[in-house]
Order: structure tokens, then sequence, then C-alpha cells
């Protein structure tokens, strides 16, 4: 049913659109005093251009929902083998975990799990990045000891001290930005799953994790 109605909702405001663009310039025209040759085909015009408008818009969002459905799926099949837990609040988390509480958990669709021994979180969330929207992803991964804060471009890794740094080359060069702050890892990805392999984003993530707590402990 809130299928059926957005579909409604979305041709509605298609309509609204043509009939209000063809509708303006008739007015204005006649209030100018157009000659119908004239008039007709500017009114034809505009209605085509909003008709034009209302399909990109629509296409648009369809595209925004399958791309969202794609990742809840991915999401989804990683908390599964995961042990984990998704949701799209992080008040919705029950409470064995520790990374919905982090001020930056948070976005479209997020989840919980565990890999190799370490707490790991997923937040797929959009901001503008240039004309558009950028769709990233934050690997969050909850380190055994606390760390000085540092927050570095991938490119410039060579802040984190070996192995650490190693470990960070090895990583996909869709990496925007590492931090590490107390007892948190983030790594942020540019794309949402399906188009990142969530699986070896989060081994990277841990391996990187790894790295961190056996520098601390020697």
């Amino acid at each position: 049913m809130g299928g059926q109605s957005g579909d409604t909702d979305k041709a509605a405001a298609g309509g609204l659109l043509v009939g209000g663009s063809a509708l303006t310039v008739l007015v204005i025209g006649l209030l100018m005093g157009l000659a119908p040759l004239v008039l007709v085909p500017a009114v034809a015009a505009s209605a085509a251009a909003g008709g034009f408008v209302a399909f990109m818009a629509s296409a648009g969002q369809r595209r925004d929902m399958r791309r969202w459905q794609e990742a809840t799926v991915a999401v989804s099949a990683w908390t599964t083998r995961n042990a984990g837990q998704s949701a799209t609040n992080p008040a919705a988390f029950t409470g064995e975990w520790t990374l919905p509480a982090s001020p930056r958990f948070a976005g479209a669709i997020l989840a919980v799990g565990r890999s190799a021994g370490y707490e790991v979180g997923v937040s797929c969330y959009t901001q503008p990045d240039g004309e558009g929207v950028g769709r990233h992803t934050t690997i969050f991964v909850r380190l055994r000891h606390e760390h000085l804060p540092v927050r570095a471009r991938w490119r410039f890794r060579r802040r984190f001290a070996e192995p650490v740094a190693r470990r960070l080359a090895e990583l996909a060069i869709c990496v925007e930005l590492v931090e590490v702050e107390d007892r948190e890892l983030r790594i942020f990805y540019s794309g949402w799953p399906e188009a990142l392999d969530l699986e070896a984003c989060v081994d990277g993530a841990v391996e990187v994790a790894r790295a961190l707590d056996k520098r601390d402990s020697e």
C-alpha cells in the first residue's frame, strides 16, 4: 500500500508540474496578446519540457531506491554471516553493542557485527558531493586499547607508524579518510554496497585494527 501511495503522489506531482508549466505560459501569452500561431506551440513546448523534468525526477528517485535496496540486502547479508544486527536508527540496537553510541554512527543504513573477535560497525550515508549527492560507507572497529587521535587522508597514510601504514596501503583505493580516536577506528569509503565489496572492506579494517592494537601492546 505504501508503494502504491508513493507512486500516486509522484504521478500527481508530475501532472501538476506539466499542467502548471503549460498554464503559466498560456496566461503570460494571453496577457501579452500573443497570436494563437505563436501561443499554441509555446504552450505545447512548455508542457513537453515539464513532462521531461518530471520523468527525469521520477527516474532519479527509482534509481536511488534501487541503490538503497541493493545496499540494504548486502548489509543484511553481512550481519547474518557475522551474528550482527542492522537498523536505520542507532537507538534500535541492543545493549550488547558499543559502537551505536558513537556520535559518528549515523546514516541511512546501519549495522553491527563481530569479525575476528572485533566489534565492527557499518554506516551507509549520503552527503553533498560536488554538484550532486555522494554515497559513502564508514567501517567502524572497536579497538582493544586506547590510542592517540590520528586523522589522515588515505594518500597521507604515512602519518601512521608501521605496521599500520602498511595495512592501510593494502586497502582499496576508494578509501577517503582514516581516523583513530580513543578506542575507535573509522575508515571512510566512497560508495555503497553493492558497489563496494563490504566483506573485503571489513576484513581490511579489522587488519588495520589488529596492527594498531599489536603496536600498542608491544
